[in-house]
């Protein structure tokens, strides 16, 4: 009697506490996600790109940062900072092993501008964006990151101003 209520019970754990099975269905649509979760997961972590990607949007947001700061257009100015700070900080999650330089960049180059960027009206932005653009040029030395000339190309014409 002891042992067919030991099986039972063993019957019911292994029920209960079975492995899930490691083959999930397809999931996206057209069921491109497919595989194990953690497969899923991997594909997914592949679709957001290493950390240029991050690079060109932030890239992107400095020069339209740079075109409203000398343009006086502060409320953009702010929005563009506040989505460089957004983006940097969603790469960083995804790609944590740039937080060192990163950190530096933040202290050095984002929180000052921010800080001016906060005033009413804001203050000091030609110095604080120069201090910015420093800042991010000497990540990239720390990263061994291609430079561009990002005194050249923050002073061009916003391409999205022009629609």
């Amino acid at each position: 009697m002891l042992l067919l209520a030991t099986a039972a019970i063993v019957a019911v754990l292994a029920f209960l506490i079975r492995a899930p099975d490691p083959l999930t269905p397809p999931a996206g649509r057209g069921g491109w996600l497919t595989g194990t979760d953690n497969e899923k997961f991997d594909q997914l972590a592949r679709q957001q790109g290493d950390f240029s990607v991050a690079m060109l949007e932030i890239g992107q947001r400095y020069r339209e940062l740079a075109w409203a700061g000398f343009s006086q257009d502060w409320d953009y100015a702010r929005y563009q900072l506040a989505k460089i700070e957004r983006t940097l900080a969603l790469a960083l999650e995804r790609r944590p092993e740039h937080a060192a330089s990163a950190r530096l960049f933040i202290e050095e180059g984002i929180a000052p501008l921010r800080t001016a960027l906060a005033g009413d009206p804001p203050q000091e932005f030609p110095a604080t964006f120069a201090q910015l653009t420093t800042s991010c040029a000497q990540c990239h030395v720390r990263e061994n990151a291609p430079l561009q000339d990002l005194e050249r190309w923050a002073s061009t014409t916003s391409p999205f101003r022009e629609f």
